[in-house]
């Protein structure tokens, strides 16, 4: 990069344009890790899905997905023996990284609510371009010319496998930019967490995931409490719901994402990230006798293949 360029990521500070654009290291492992958590992060809408069936409300949800999240990081943090090397840089990434996922799945909730979860589903996957653009723009890297093309055929693949959910009304319009909005947030959340665990030992990971979860969820329960939403569980049942929504998907499957994240381009993270919601149909599909027509068939599939060329063609532009 031309050391005179004035780019804003320059004009922020070197510490965040070195760590967002950190080289790729231990690249096989990253992809393994990105879609291992994406697979159990894209569950997430299946244990949402049956803890609201058993009487969770939609706010609540949320609010102890990421309570449990908190919790299991703080202790796995606290059992590791090792003294939090706390840096302020870093925690300030992660307290804005709280404020990010929590506004994401706020508005994410509510694009649901508006257009069903078919089209909330293409519009949250649209961070596979906001990455790609920060990645070529901000970063100054170089992505093959193919990338582009292969991210459109993926997300053609998504409205084949989502378009037959999409639901229509007064309040469509509204949805579709809270849609965007969720996306653009999600992204922000996702280039945060990168800043915060980038430089991080393992250990102090577990910290900081603690901390992103734990501003979460302060944001979350305020806006509980405005909207006057419960905080009881209504049972057993969904209580078990909600605490595999939690640990499975938030602690698990964001903790092999914050592992692999940090090893990966932020554009590659994004392409990888468009199997949480072939993840969950292909789950609907198992767990509730669903039967998806051809059309939605050849959407995932050709999802799928999107997802395998362009890590393909990242991978040879690095030889």
């Amino acid at each position: 990069m031309n050391p005179n360029h004035g780019s804003i990521m320059r004009r922020l500070g070197p510490g965040l344009y070195r760590r967002l654009k950190a080289p790729e290291a231990s690249a096989f492992t990253g992809v393994v890790m990105v879609l291992a958590g994406s697979i159990l992060v894209g569950l997430s809408s299946i244990f949402y899905k049956l803890a609201v069936e058993s009487g969770v409300n939609v706010n609540t949800g949320g609010f102890y997905r990421v309570v449990i999240g908190a919790t299991v990081f703080l202790g796995l943090r606290h059992f590791s023996g090792k003294p939090f090397q706390l840096q302020r840089r870093a925690a300030w990434f992660a307290i804005l990284s709280g404020v990010f996922f929590a506004v994401d799945l706020s508005l994410w909730h509510r694009s649901i609510v508006y257009v069903g979860p078919g089209l909330a589903t293409l519009l949250g996957n649209l961070q596979v371009f906001f990455l790609a653009a920060f990645t070529a723009w901000a970063l100054k890297i170089r992505l093959p010319k193919s990338f582009l093309p292969i991210s459109v055929v993926g997300m053609a693949g998504l409205y084949l496998l989502v378009g037959p959910q999409w639901s229509e009304g007064p309040e469509q319009r509204l949805g579709i930019i809270i849609g965007i909005i969720a996306a653009l947030s999600y992204v922000g959340y996702i280039l945060t967490l990168r800043s915060a665990t980038l430089c991080a030992a393992f250990d102090d990971k577990l910290g900081y995931l603690a901390i992103v979860a734990g501003v979460t969820a302060l944001l979350l329960a305020a806006l509980m409490i405005l909207q006057g939403s419960p905080f009881r569980l209504p049972g057993l049942r969904a209580t078990a719901y909600v605490f595999g929504y939690g640990f499975l998907s938030h602690v698990c499957g964001w903790l092999l994402i914050t592992l692999g994240l940090n090893r990966i381009t932020p554009a590659r993270t994004g392409l990888l990230m468009l199997v949480q919601p072939v993840a969950a149909y292909w789950m609907e599909m198992i767990l509730f006798d669903r039967r998806l027509s051809w059309l939605q068939m050849s959407g995932a599939l050709i999802t799928l293949a999107a997802i395998g060329l362009g890590n393909a063609v990242i991978s040879h532009k690095k030889k």
